[in-house]
């Protein structure tokens, strides 16, 4: 069950439940939405306008991403791009919060101001009784943006001649 006893947001969505009597579907047997809005939609409906303030946020701050499904969240990557180096960002909500997922090097560059947020190197976690920081989330796309602007947004990959001569 989701928030306030509501269903699963893809409860019902796929033919299995899980085992342990929780009544969720079995991660398998589920399908995951075929875009943000169908995500939005599924979402517990106390949910949806943070998904969506954190979805114009993303858009008004960085208009030229692409906006897909990844990891069964929305998902924004640098047009024309693939791999981890076109990552920007995810979004998603979980049972008592709404997350946020980038990059650490993205983050960094705004310490004191996620802490209060901050669960893991790459992630901020939103109380849903909480108003969502929507100006720090345009802060952190727009440090995306640049870092990625500036070929800094990531460690560069051993080139494959350094590959090979470990390898041989």
């Amino acid at each position: 069950m989701g928030l306030a006893g509501e269903a699963s947001p893809f409860e019902g969505r796929g033919s299995g439940t899980d085992s342990s009597n929780t009544g969720l579907p079995l991660a398998c047997d589920v399908t995951p939405p075929g875009d943000v809005d169908e995500y939005v939609q599924h979402a517990p409906k106390e949910v949806r306008p943070k998904l969506r303030e954190i979805r114009a946020a993303i858009q008004e701050t960085a208009p030229d991403v692409v906006e897909s499904i990844s990891y069964g969240m929305p998902f924004y990557s640098f047009r024309g791009e693939s791999g981890f180096g076109a990552r920007l960002c995810y979004f998603g909500f979980q049972k008592n919060c709404v997350v946020f997922y980038t990059r650490p090097a993205f983050l960094e560059e705004h310490g004191d101001a996620t802490g209060p947020y901050l669960s893991s190197k790459s992630a901020l976690h939103f109380r849903l009784d909480r108003p969502i920081p929507i100006q720090l989330i345009r802060k952190v796309v727009m440090t995306g943006l640049q870092k990625h602007g500036d070929g800094g947004d990531h460690p560069k990959a051993p080139s494959q001649r350094t590959r090979s001569k470990r390898l041989g």
